[in-house]
């Protein structure tokens, strides 16, 4: 039985969503799952004891695929969504902009304090992560995620500041270690 525990985070393929903005709105990526999940297993150098990942398609396929191909647990769980963006979601940002100029302008202000409206602020969604990343149990994690979960796990664990975390990349179909622990 293992007793220390990895987190691995690979983020998911490349979206079809230029100019919009996406959160947890469904979106199309340029790969089939079964590519995105090949390619993420040519990188991966250590098979998983579970797979994680948000319920969103851009995720959750390649995971179950990765998952099936090693035969483990794939646990999707609703705190593994991006940032919701409330009534901005699903919308391009230039048409949010020139209909909502207050209510975009006030977001693009206090991004860090303030949500868009109905939507979560970073502190939202690091709450989020933060309940997940505690109830981990000790094992290999692999997560299939979104850049702001990247983000979210950067300012837990590595105690990066959101402006620190934004400013980072988060390569698409690429491994990064984010937390080990004995």
């Amino acid at each position: 039985m293992r007793t220390s525990l990895t987190l691995t985070a690979i983020r998911h393929a490349p979206t079809n969503a230029q100019g919009l903005c996406v959160g947890q709105h469904d979106v199309a990526t340029f790969m089939a799952p079964i590519e995105a999940a090949a390619a993420m297993r040519a990188r991966l150098t250590q098979i998983p004891d579970v797979v994680h990942s948000s319920p969103v398609s851009r995720c959750a396929e390649p995971a179950a695929l990765l998952a099936a191909a090693w035969g483990c647990p794939h646990r999707v769980d609703l705190r593994l969504h991006e940032v919701h963006c409330g009534a901005f979601q699903g919308r391009p940002w230039d048409r949010i902009e020139r209909e909502q100029p207050a209510a975009f302008a006030r977001y693009m202000e206090r991004w860090r304090e303030e949500a868009p409206p109905g939507g979560e602020c970073p502190r939202d969604l690091e709450h989020r992560v933060s309940r997940w990343l505690d109830a981990l149990e000790p094992g290999a994690h692999l997560l299939v995620a979104h850049a702001g979960v990247v983000r979210a796990l950067r300012v837990l664990v590595d105690g990066q500041s959101w402006d620190e975390a934004l400013g980072a990349p988060v390569p698409h179909l690429e491994p990064l270690l984010l937390a080990q622990r004995p």
